[in-house]
């Protein structure tokens, strides 16, 4: 017989939120596993490195994780685990989300001075095997989340970027929960954070009222929509080169490439606009300081064009591909030498004009039907 899953929820709250939940001898009480992991980051206990400068260079001072940390972070490893593996696919969207940013604050904890493959700074004693039971949790918690037999690329959960394995680039940390695609493209998409203090402007900062959401597009998705817009570019001639007369084709085609340009996306610029549904939204163009250990680097033109590295690496393998398939690498209007950026931030404040109304109501359905492309 199968053990019933029993979830208490507290219906005050909208949507309502899982309180409690028991699978046989499994039973999680939200709020209590909530406050433990969401302090674990603070915890007295937890180890830690200090750089120290000196006059003939840097030395380290190191605090190593002491027991009661090390327990306490194996307790909420545990409760971790437990719903993912027994709740998860019972719970809404929302209560979903919760967990999965527990599991993040969790991989926040696990930051430690526990980098043991480098000889050039003091690391715990433990570091070793408590580096390779962390990446045993968190394969598991993929596991059965996405299935066992599921390919590597199904995964949704990842170890912090270098924590047992060499890396000389810091891209920054992945949402769980969500696919690494899914982290810029997906509408909505977190992307990843760029401090204020890390941002450097090339242009006067734009300002939004009630700012209630901002959203960073990296360069990889500036190349994306790029490539967008060139190819609307070129529909837009043809549509209109074909819904008129050959003596009006130069003037129609005009018009219409002026009206594409005044509301195309502006890479290398910032500007604002207001959205379909009636928000003042802000473009920054901007990009990370190359001082900033956030910030991610990018190769100017192909890393290798020769194709003579004899174990390339995916990005090498990708633009291998582009190469063959005659496509340049994506160049940025401001030049490859800063990885730049987008920052989007939208207003609060929502302006329902009658047009803002039409255009939401608006049934584009049969838009494409009697256009040949």
């Amino acid at each position: 017989m199968n053990v019933p899953i029993i979830r208490v929820e507290d219906w005050a709250l909208s949507p309502p939120v899982v309180t409690k939940y028991s699978c046989g001898d499994n039973e999680l009480d939200f709020r209590s596993v909530y406050i433990k992991i969401k302090i674990l980051p603070k915890h007295p206990g937890r180890g830690s490195m200090k750089t120290v400068s000196q006059p003939d260079g840097q030395s380290f001072i190191l605090k190593q994780c002491d027991q009661a940390f090390l327990d306490t972070f194996w307790d909420c490893a545990g409760f971790l685990s437990d719903y993912f593996a027994d709740f998860v696919i019972h719970d809404n969207a929302a209560t979903q989300g919760l967990w999965f940013h527990l599991l993040d604050v969790l991989k926040e904890a696990a930051k430690l001075p526990h980098e043991f493959w480098q000889n050039t700074r003091p690391t715990c004693d433990h570091s070793r095997q408590f580096s390779q039971n962390y990446a045993l949790t968190l394969e598991m918690i993929n596991g059965v989340m996405t299935g066992l037999r599921q390919k590597r690329t199904s995964r949704l959960v990842y170890l912090n970027e270098g924590l047992i394995t060499r890396s000389s680039v810091n891209v920054g940390g992945y949402k769980s929960g969500i696919k690494p695609w899914q982290q810029f493209l997906f509408n909505e998409s977190p992307g990843f954070t760029v401090p204020s203090e890390s941002r450097v402007h090339l242009q006067e900062v734009l300002q939004v009222d009630n700012k209630v959401r901002e959203q960073h597009i990296p360069m990889g998705a500036l190349a994306i929509i790029q490539k967008h817009t060139d190819r609307i570019r070129s529909l837009t001639v043809k549509v209109t080169e074909e819904s008129c007369t050959a003596d009006d084709s130069l003037k129609e085609v005009g018009e219409a490439l002026s009206e594409f340009e005044q509301n195309r996306p502006k890479i290398g610029y910032s500007y604002a606009y207001r959205s379909r549904e009636g928000r003042d939204t802000v473009v920054q163009q901007m990009h990370p300081s190359r001082f900033s250990e956030m910030t991610p680097k990018r190769d100017d033109g192909f890393s290798d064009p020769s194709d003579l590295v004899p174990n390339p690496n995916f990005k090498q393998l990708d633009e291998a591909v582009g190469r063959l398939r005659g496509v340049q690498p994506f160049t940025h209007p401001r030049g490859n030498g800063e990885f730049q950026m987008w920052s989007v931030s939208s207003s609060g404040i929502c302006h329902r004009t009658q047009e803002v109304e039409e255009t939401a109501r608006m049934d584009s359905s049969e838009m494409f039907d009697d256009w040949k492309l």
